[in-house]
């Protein structure tokens, strides 16, 4: 059976507050479950996942343009479109 964690431990684990993970909840990043009681817990593999590192955005945009290169040198002309579009986004947002 999955462990279950209280709010304060899924929000040390994240480094969050706790009031972050119901707003979390709100926008679907994350699923509680309730107790008899009402009291949230949340599944473990679901906190270790949103736990995971997400790396900076210029590695990421760095990556894009290696993939998006390698597309055009293959003919892969529709998933270059699709990375060029994704590239645009992430330059616009800054």
């Amino acid at each position: 059976m999955e462990r279950l964690l209280t709010p304060r431990e899924a929000s040390r684990i994240l480094g969050v507050d706790p009031k972050t993970l119901i707003r979390w909840e709100g926008e679907g990043r994350l699923m509680s479950l309730r107790t008899l009681g009402g009291h949230r817990r949340y599944p473990r593999t679901l906190v270790e996942q949103l736990a995971v590192p997400v790396p900076p955005l210029e590695e990421v945009v760095s990556t894009l343009r290696q993939v998006h290169g390698r597309a055009l040198e293959i003919g892969a002309r529709e998933e270059a479109a699709t990375i060029a579009r994704l590239m645009a986004v992430l330059d616009a947002e800054g």
